[in-house]
């Protein structure tokens, strides 16, 4: 199953799932040329409200400003209606727009950086997996490069006291 949010030009988010999805939506409100995704993903054990975005870098004020309206959006749907929110927000977890807001970040914000570079303090961790209130992560990890300038997450995510 796939589902792309794409600007006039590109794809700007892809969600791929081996189970079936209802509910895709774009959302492109905040940002059009910054589209993001959500789908419930309908896992054997239960159903999964996933969404996935791609947020400006911030190298403009303009810019910034795009990039906050996502992150605010994303949280917003994921306090409201989800369970997951994965993605590049451009944004580190010590960022004023993210600690400002109520997303949890699943793991340790410090541990690996998932842009720039594998070495501390010279990568950033601006790509997340956020989770509602209900999740928990039981593994986190920066895996090693797939030709991309961005380092991909494993994440694997339960309910505690449910059927995983």
């Amino acid at each position: 199953y796939i589902l792309k949010a794409e600007a006039w030009y590109q794809p700007k988010v892809i969600i791929l799932s081996i189970y079936p999805v209802k509910d895709e939506k774009i959302h492109a409100d905040a940002d059009p040329e910054r589209p993001w995704a959500s789908v419930t993903i309908l896992t054997p054990a239960h159903e999964w409200k996933f969404a996935a975005a791609h947020a400006m870098a911030p190298l403009s004020s303009s810019m910034l400003f795009d990039r906050n309206l996502v992150i605010r959006d994303v949280g917003w749907w994921l306090e409201e209606k989800g369970d997951v929110a994965v993605g590049d927000f451009n944004a580190t977890p010590w960022s004023p727009v993210l600690k400002s807001s109520s997303l949890v970040r699943a793991g340790n914000p410090f541990v690996a950086p998932t842009w720039g570079s594998r070495a501390p303090l010279l990568g950033l961790p601006i790509d997340h997996v956020f989770i509602a209130e209900d999740v928990e992560a039981k593994v986190l990890e920066v895996e090693d490069s797939i030709g991309s300038d961005h380092f991909p997450i494993y994440a694997k995510l339960v309910r505690p006291g449910r059927n995983d």
